[in-house]
Formats: C-alpha cells, sequence, structure tokens
C-alpha cells in the first residue's frame, strides 16, 4: 500500500483526483497529500477509550490503512500498531457490520503474516477465509469488495492472484461508494487510485455492454 500511496500525486494529476468541496475531513487531505505523519499523529494522540462509537469505527478505519504504511517502513512501530488494530476490531465486534468485521480480520492476519513469518500458513488461510466470507456475508460491503480485490492484486498468479478479478471488485466498490454517497474517506480514493493504477499500467478495461474484461 505504500507505494501505491507514494504514486497517489501522480495518479491525482492524470485523473484529475480533488477532494470533494464538502469533504473538510484534515486525514482524507493528508492521504491525498500523501502526508501520512497526520495520520500518525492522529493514531498516536487520540484517546480511543474517548472516542465515541462512530469515532472508534472512524479510528478503526485508518488504523487500517496506517498499518500497511507501517509494514512497508519500520517492522516494530508495525507489530505495535498491529496489536492495537487486533484489540479495536475485537472492541468493536458487536458494532462492526458483520461483513465489515470479517474484511477487517481478514486485513489483520494478511499484516500478520507481513510481520510475523513464522505464522505464514496460518495466517495465509485465514486472511483468504475470512476475505470470502467476507463477500459472502455481503456481496455490496465495499471492505469485503476491496479487501479481496487488494488480496487478487497483490498476490502472485501462482498463488491465486488475479488483476483482471482485482479490477471487477474495484469497479464495483466504486459503484457502492458512490451509490452510498460515501465518498469522503481514503477508502473511496484509495479505489480509484487501484482501478487507475489497473488501466494505466496494466491495461485493464471493463467493456461496458457486457462487463467482460479486455486488454
Amino acid at each position: 500500500m505504500r507505494k501505491l500511496i507514494s504514486l497517489i500525486t501522480l495518479l491525482a494529476l492524470t485523473i484529475g483526483m480533488t477532494v470533494n468541496a464538502d469533504c473538510q475531513d484534515s486525514l482524507l487531505q493528508a492521504y491525498i497529500n500523501n502526508n501520512m505523519q497526520v495520520w500518525e499523529n492522529y493514531l498516536t494522540n487520540t484517546r480511543f477509550d474517548s472516542l465515541t462509537t462512530s469515532e472508534k469505527l472512524k479510528y478503526l478505519n485508518y488504523e487500517y490503512g496506517y498499518v500497511a504504511v507501517c509494514i512497508d517502513r519500520e517492522k516494530d512501530e508495525a507489530k505495535t500498531f498491529l496489536s492495537r488494530f487486533e484489540k479495536h476490531i475485537n472492541g468493536l465486534d458487536t458494532v462492526l457490520t458483520h461483513a465489515d468485521l470479517l474484511a477487517y480480520k481478514s486485513a489483520f492476519y494478511a499484516y500478520d503474516l507481513k510481520i510475523h513469518k513464522s505464522h505464514l500458513a496460518r495466517s495465509a488461510r485465514r486472511t483468504l477465509r475470512f476475505a470470502d466470507e467476507a463477500l459472502e456475508a455481503d456481496s455490496l460491503s465495499t471492505m469485503a469488495l476491496t479487501m479481496n480485490a487488494n488480496l487478487l492484486f497483490y498476490r502472485p498468479r501462482w498463488l491465486g492472484g488475479n488483476k483482471k478479478r482485482a479490477y471487477l471488485h474495484l469497479v464495483k466498490a466504486r459503484q457502492q461508494f458512490e451509490n452510498k454517497g460515501d465518498t469522503c474517506c481514503w477508502n473511496y480514493y484509495h479505489c480509484l487510485q487501484m482501478i487507475t493504477l489497473s488501466e494505466q499500467k496494466y491495461k485493464i478495461k471493463l467493456c461496458e455492454q457486457n462487463k467482460n474484461l479486455t486488454e
């Protein structure tokens, strides 16, 4: 994810990506401007226990994104944030939708296998299982769709990776973000970014008439 974030400025210029005028979230602005220090400050300085439920859900979502950045940058820091991420997932299990809960669990094990190589077999099985179960629970969940897209996009082909299938999930996720009016979040912009990367670098496109993929 960090490599993708480093491309955000270039892709933003390419597709005219700007934050909606109604979106005044400084954390979203930081994502667009590739200033992840703002995220680190927010996650480090915010007292999670003092937040409302909706604020905790927002915090968890930024935590989900930031752990990926930490993994590429600093393993010890990633371990600390991953431990907090797991604790917060479990603490919010009764308020998260079932699909989102499963998607976050999938993300946790995806991060865990990158940090702890000795957990590879166990974590790999669990991240794939939870991702599949998330889509089964709600095929329109943007969390489930984007989590599955990430796994398909970054996994080697010999391990089941498939950028074309990932692209289909991303296009569907974008439609759901926009249908629900949920476009003032970093997840939406990350989805746009991944779609642009798929189309421009890997030349994957969707034929609207028959929904088939072309190259």
